[in-house]
């Protein structure tokens, strides 16, 4: 005798009689597959990806931080997104995203040595030079999250 395929309809009948009969049966299932599916992603992760995933983690985390809500994770989100876009527009909104968390400045003295270097060598005089590292520094203490 040979065995008839069941049809969808059939099959969904079973699987419900199933369930009916053992209620874990339905988690069971889909969790015998688990261990193959976790190790199959470990295998194809590479480290871009972990370096990728760990400032989407940091990003989402002071976006919470600062704002105090969901909403600041997705924020933190979307500005490093920006940040990364090849568009100059889109790279800028979201450095000055990135910014307003108080990530995009991870050195700012050393940075702002830098500048102060740069600006003497192009001729401007130590007033201005200070006028505008200043400025950078009453935004950052303003706006900044932890400082």
């Amino acid at each position: 005798m040979v065995p008839k395929k069941l049809t969808k309809r059939q099959k969904l009948k079973l699987e419900r009689l199933r369930l009916k009969q053992d209620p874990a049966f339905f988690f069971k299932e889909r969790l015998k597959g688990l261990p193959d599916f976790l190790k199959n992603f470990a295998s194809r992760l590479g480290p871009q990806d972990i370096i990728d995933l760990s400032a989407l983690v940091l990003v989402t985390y002071y976006g919470y931080k600062v704002f105090n809500n969901i909403h600041g994770s997705a924020y933190g989100i979307i500005s490093l997104e920006l940040a990364k876009a090849p568009s100059q527009a889109a790279g800028m909104a979201g450095t000055v995203g990135l910014m307003m968390l108080g990530l995009a400045t991870i050195w700012p003295y050393k940075t702002r040595a830098i500048a102060r270097v740069n600006l003497k060598e192009r001729g401007y005089s130590d007033e201005q030079i200070d006028l505008m590292t200043d400025a950078g520094t009453k935004v950052l203490e303003e706006f900044h999250p932890f400082g």
